[in-house]
């Protein structure tokens, strides 16, 4: 879950990826933000995350592909070719995924 992982995976547009500390799970949800703005991040690929934090993402302009599940070069690939959305890619239990509203049906 976003809201409490200690790293984060932060992949340039060219590809180029490093590992970097998020902090602990009583970081604020503001820390996280302000972490993803410092390092301008323009999308959020992630697990699960609560509503409250891809509200302020999305409000800082921080795009929001919530409820992803998979290897994280496969997910990577889908990403860069718009099909994130196949199955595969669901968390497990979800049916159907609405990342755009980051909750699953």
């Amino acid at each position: 879950m976003f809201d409490v992982a200690g790293t984060v995976v932060l992949m340039d547009a060219d590809g180029g990826m490093n590992t970097s500390n998020l902090g602990g799970p009583a970081d604020s949800p503001q820390s996280r933000i302000a972490f993803l703005e410092d390092h301008q991040v323009d999308v959020l690929i992630c697990g699960a995350i609560s509503r409250p934090l891809i509200q302020q993402a999305e409000a800082h302009g921080i795009q929001v592909q919530a409820f992803v599940s998979g290897e994280i070069h496969d997910v990577l690939e889908a990403f860069k070719s718009n099909q994130l959305d196949q199955p595969g890619f669901s968390m497990p239990g979800c049916r159907r995924c609405q990342r755009r509203q980051g909750r699953c049906h």
